[in-house]
Order: C-alpha cells, then structure tokens, then sequence
C-alpha cells in the first residue's frame, strides 16, 4: 500500500495524515475557554483531562514552552519542503538570535535557554554570535548586523536582530512563495506599528527608532488619535489574521495551520497562567 511516503519522500498527503493523527493537538475554542475561567489548582488538573502535552516534563512554564518546541519539530519532521516550513519559524529564529546577542553582552553562556524549535541549528546561531560572522546562515544577515557586538542598548540590540532576521525570511519567501511573502508584509506593517506605540508609551521619539523597523510599507500612528494600547491591540489581531489567512490557497496549508493554531494555545496558555499566579497571590 502506498503511503505517500515512500522511499523517504514525505507528501502533503502524508502531512496531513499525520497531523490528524497527531497525540499533541491545538486545544478547541471550547477547552480554552474552561481554563480561562480556572484558578490555579484546575489549570494543571484540566490540562491533563484534556489530554494536553503527553510527555513532556517539567512545570507548567516548562510544559507549554516543551509543548510549542514539540510542535515546531513535528512539522519540520512531517514537512515535504522544510525550505517552506522553516519561513514559518522566523519568530522562533529571531528569539534566538536576541538572546545569544544579549548573552554575549553580559558574559553568559545562554544555551540552555534558546529554544529547539527555530530553523536555524542552535550551534551555528551561537557560532555566529560568538564570531561576529553571520554569513553562514545570509549574506543579508550578516550585513544587516554588521557592529552590532558593539551595542549595548537591549532594545535597539532586539530591533536589528528583529529586522535582520525577518529581512533575510522575506528575502527568502519573494523567490520561494507568494503567500508566505504576502503574509509577511501584514505581519510587518502591523509589527512597525507596535513598535512605534511602544516607543510612545516609553516617551521616546519615533523618528529616532525608524531605522530598525521592518522594511516593508506600513501607515505610522503619528495622525492615530487612539491610546497607544489600542493601536497595539488592533496590530496583534493583523498579525494574528494575516498568519491564519494562510491556511487557505496552499498545499501546505494543513501544516501552516497547525503550527500557527499551536502557537496561539502556547500564547494563550501562558497569559492564563500568569493570570492564575497573579491571583492565587492576591487571595
């Protein structure tokens, strides 16, 4: 019988069926409801009713960051074009990247903290770190971060990874796929105008940080009337869209869906848990 993934040659087929197989599914709107209304002894309690994160280890902070890296592994593992599926992980690669950075600045080893989900290999992100050469992963990259070992203001330090990394995903998506690249530009004109509004809330000057948003285009919050929380809201919810507006018109889209449905539950999973804390404090 065939399987769609004979002789090493995974299928969108293939795919599919081991999504719907899968022992580690998103969470229904219903289940994250339940723990929306939990306290800190049901949270856990209803997590294992549901069947959520089999095997892995650790507490509840260990257990949705263990689940997300599951599932950021799975679809690399079940992906018939990892070059595509690895354009999805541009966030995971991007996290990585700031914390080697900051790492690097206060003299500590980081490693056990970088996440196994990312597409770029942990040792040669840290290699680069360490090395002040990029070009092992872009050319652009490695452009985009020239001096950067030379900063140490946090922020501008998570800008430029920011902008390096995402510069080199859409270089990437433009020649590769047109829905990713599409979806890419939402995502970064909502993204610039976040970091416009959290400057805002810092009292800082917008003009001064233009140069380390995102290169796409994107309409700024200087004529927006609205409270900077607002416009950060508002911005989520187009990154948010424009990621699920994926799943549709591509053969991927299956493994596109899951991996953004598993990254808004882990999202999710630790605002509820905050909110727990933050009450069982209280009581």
């Amino acid at each position: 019988m065939m399987t769609g993934n004979e002789f090493g040659k995974k299928s969108y087929e293939y795919a599919l069926g081991a999504i719907k197989a899968s022992s580690h599914p998103p969470l229904t709107e219903d289940e994250l409801k339940r723990l929306e209304e939990a306290d800190i002894n049901d949270f856990p309690r209803l997590l294992d009713e549901f069947g959520w994160g089999r095997g892995i280890e650790g507490n509840l902070h260990e257990r949705i960051e263990g689940e997300f890296e599951y599932a950021t592994l799975f679809i690399r593992d079940i992906s018939p074009d990892i070059s595509l599926t690895d354009l999805l992980l541009f966030e995971e690669d991007a996290g990585n990247l700031k914390l080697f950075l900051k790492g690097q600045l206060i003299g500590r080893d980081v490693t056990e903290l970088a996440t196994k989900g990312g597409s770029i290999p942990i040792e040669i992100l840290r290699g680069s770190v360490e090395a002040g050469d990029y070009t092992l992963i872009s050319e652009t990259l490695d452009r985009e971060l020239e001096g950067i070992e030379d900063e140490t203001d946090p922020f501008v330090i998570s800008s430029k990874a920011d902008r390096a990394i995402f510069m080199h995903t859409l270089e990437v998506a433009k020649k590769r796929n047109t829905a990713i690249y599409e979806m890419l530009l939402k995502y970064g004109a909502a993204k610039n105008r976040i970091s416009e509004a959290r400057m805002k809330l810092m009292g800082k000057d917008i003009e001064g940080i233009k140069e380390l948003l995102l290169p796409v285009p994107y309409t700024d919050i200087t004529n927006d009337t609205r409270s900077e929380n607002e416009i950060i809201a508002e911005a989520q919810e187009m990154i948010s869209k424009a990621m699920y507006d994926l799943r549709s018109g591509e053969n991927f889209a299956p493994i596109a869906e899951y991996f953004f449905a598993k990254k808004n539950e882990a999202k999710t999973l630790r605002r509820l848990l905050a909110k727990c804390e933050i009450e069982s404090k209280e009581a």
